[in-house]
């Protein structure tokens, strides 16, 4: 039995622009002019819990935007290489009249 592998390249372009989306919706929180002092708090340890509480929040927006700037990037290249080999697929198959044989241009899963 085969198992025919498909890539739904609306789904996949649509994921791309929701990461994105949240990437830019996480870039505008900007919780480093939050003041978390004795001042403003009345308690030393709460001062502090809330302060090192804000710079670990920071840290890991930090890096949960990196690596979805990482991951929509792979999305969108993902998306462009199916297209390519889908456009390549239909070329081949106007040319040719069908599909069968060898169809032009690499495997868009292989690393180039």
């Amino acid at each position: 039995m085969t198992t025919k592998f498909t890539v739904d390249l609306t789904t996949l372009g649509e994921a791309a622009n929701g990461v994105k989306g949240v990437v830019a919706d996480a870039s505008q929180i900007d919780l480093s002019n939050v003041n978390a002092g004795f001042n403003v708090t009345g308690d030393g340890a709460l001062a502090t819990a809330l302060s090192n509480f804000l710079d670990k929040w920071h840290y890991g927006l930090s890096n949960l935007t990196s690596d979805s700037q990482k991951i929509t990037g792979m999305l969108d290249y993902a998306q462009k290489a199916y297209t390519a080999y889908e456009e390549a697929n239909k070329q081949a198959a106007s040319k040719n009249g069908t599909l069968s044989g060898t169809v032009p241009g690499a495997d868009p899963g292989e690393a180039q």
